[in-house]
């Protein structure tokens, strides 16, 4: 569904369903709350939120480190690919580092 309302252009609901979704998965089903993050994490980057879009996704690092999971990895870095129009921000190469040093750990 939150893909859905991403496609349609309702960032705003998005996010608010996948942050709804990240409180309610949390300490029960981490994957699919580390999912829900990136999410969110798209979501705001769809509104143009670009500081709000990378702590969302920054936040969800550890849990993709822990979870080794390769559907919650490659989500985040589609995340990462998504940031493309905005490479020459500084908080855009910060993260992508971050996520490149922590994954590669």
């Amino acid at each position: 569904m939150i893909s859905a309302m991403m496609s349609l252009g309702e960032y705003g609901k998005a996010a608010v369903r996948a942050e709804a979704a990240v409180t309610a998965f949390n300490g029960r089903l981490p994957r699919s709350a580390q999912i829900n993050q990136v999410s969110a994490a798209g979501a705001y980057l769809g509104m143009g939120e670009l500081e709000r879009a990378i702590d969302c996704a920054r936040a969800s690092i550890p849990a993709a480190k822990a979870l080794n999971s390769a559907r919650s990895v490659e989500r985040l870095q589609k995340f990462a690919d998504d940031l493309d129009p905005y490479s020459n921000s500084i908080m855009v190469r910060q993260f992508r580092d971050q996520l490149h040093s922590e994954l590669a750990a």
